[in-house]
């Protein structure tokens, strides 16, 4: 009867264990671009792709703001990735450093947007936190001007109009001179 009750007991634990539930941890040695890190584990280096986020390649506008962005947030440091993905090469993955969801992050720095094609792991609830911090945000007074993301996916013609003073700060752009 102790053996019937055992097993059960094991039963609904293996049940209760999510299914995505493989952690690993390690030390970020390089960051490639806006989304991806190459970490050191066990001696060897692996390359994870942040889950839910996209961010300008190192090519494009902005590429290398986003690059050095999430540099300053997880170079040299441990992180600890919940796994969710697995491509040739690399893995895709929830990064966390110091209790701080790394790709939850970036887009709320304004430096990566939320990619619903690499998000279809997130639960429903992380998905409305991450689509929320990819809006834009609001200018708080006429001086301060319109806010925009330098994540955009256009080519940023449209930020260079006469009368304008682009001005970059940490992660965000503010146009001054009008809307």
């Amino acid at each position: 009867m102790k053996l019937i009750g055992s097993l059960a007991l094991l039963c609904l634990l293996c049940l209760a264990t999510p299914v995505n539930a493989l952690v690993m941890r390690g030390l970020v040695s390089e960051v490639s671009d806006g989304k991806t890190v190459v970490f050191i584990t066990s001696n060897q280096k692996m390359t994870v792709t942040l889950q839910g986020v996209d961010a300008p390649d190192l090519t494009q506008d902005y590429g290398e703001v986003a690059r050095q962005h999430l540099a300053s947030l997880v170079l040299g440091k441990e992180i600890s990735i919940e796994l969710v993905g697995l491509n040739p090469g690399r893995i895709m993955g929830k990064v966390v450093c110091n209790e701080m969801d790394i790709g939850l992050q970036v887009i709320r720095d304004g430096v990566a947007w939320y990619d619903p094609v690499n998000g279809e792991s997130l639960n429903d609830l992380e998905r409305k936190v991450y689509v929320a911090a990819s809006k834009p945000p609001e200018a708080s007074n006429a001086d301060c001007g319109r806010m925009v993301r330098p994540c955009h996916r256009g080519n940023g013609d449209e930020l260079r109009r006469p009368g304008r003073q682009i001005s970059q700060w940490p992660g965000v752009i503010a146009l001054r001179g009008g809307v």
